[in-house]
């Protein structure tokens, strides 16, 4: 007599590994509590010597180790003003507080370009293994009248999922539009979840205006960019029911 194993049920099941964030404050100066292990990137032209310091871009950081990341993020602008470190507010609420408030970040100060100027935050070598979340926040602390938009570009596949006081068509909408850069009490935020960056590992988020009207305005305080892995499948070999054995007998 011998046994001979004629069945194997294989069950498959995703593995979903840690994702990391990583924090960049755009309008950082000495007297804020930003932590070491937020990147402090900003926009290299205009009248922004306040903040030029700590370059236009590099690789980002991973918040929980501090450790740099293969992602990198360049920063762009077509002008300029004055973003001073009294802009804005230290406060997060509402999503801000959400998607920021779990980092030593601090949200004093703004980037600020005028009407006809756009800041344009270009991210490189993402992995096509992985979806990112891009939360972007902007807040002049002033000014209930004054515009602000952006656009995302370069993803295969996103979701919109923007604060409920920003404006854009739905989930499939590149687009984002605050009416209110007075955004201290709401903390609205724009943002896209389940990014696919495509074979060129690049996206871009464009934050502009409509180049007319004195009431719209560029403005950015805080970003950041989480990433997730793409489930991934392994076989588990199951015991008992998994495995079925059937005898033979021969004689």
């Amino acid at each position: 007599m011998r046994r001979v194993l004629t069945g194997i049920a294989v069950l498959l099941v995703p593995m979903v590994a840690s994702a990391w964030v990583a924090y960049n404050d755009l309008a950082f100066s000495n007297n804020q509590s930003t932590a070491g292990n937020v990147t402090l990137y900003t926009v290299a032209t205009g009248n922004h010597w306040q903040f030029q310091q700590y370059g236009s871009g590099g690789a980002l950081l991973d918040y929980d180790t501090g450790n740099p990341l293969t992602e990198t993020v360049s920063i762009s602008g077509s002008g300029g003003g004055p973003e001073t470190s009294y802009q804005g507010s230290s406060t997060l609420n509402g999503d801000a507080a959400t998607y920021f408030g779990g980092a030593t970040v601090d949200a004093l100060g703004t980037v600020t370009y005028g009407a006809g100027a756009d800041m344009v935050l270009t991210f490189n070598n993402l992995d096509q293994a992985w979806t990112y979340t891009l939360t972007y926040y902007a807040n002049r602390d002033n000014y209930t009248t004054r515009h602000i938009g952006a656009t995302l570009g370069g993803a295969d596949a996103f979701l919109n999922e923007s604060s409920a006081g920003i404006i854009y068509s739905g989930g499939s909408d590149t687009g984002a539009f605050q009416t209110n850069s007075d955004n201290t009490a709401e903390g609205f935020v724009m943002r896209w979840s389940g990014i696919d960056p495509g074979a060129d590992g690049q996206i871009t988020l464009t934050v502009s205006n409509d180049r007319t009207s004195s009431t719209y305005y560029t403005y950015g305080s805080l970003f950041a960019l989480e990433a997730i892995p793409e489930p991934s499948t392994v076989a588990l070999f199951g015991i008992g029911g998994l495995l079925m054995m059937v005898r033979r007998r021969r004689k």
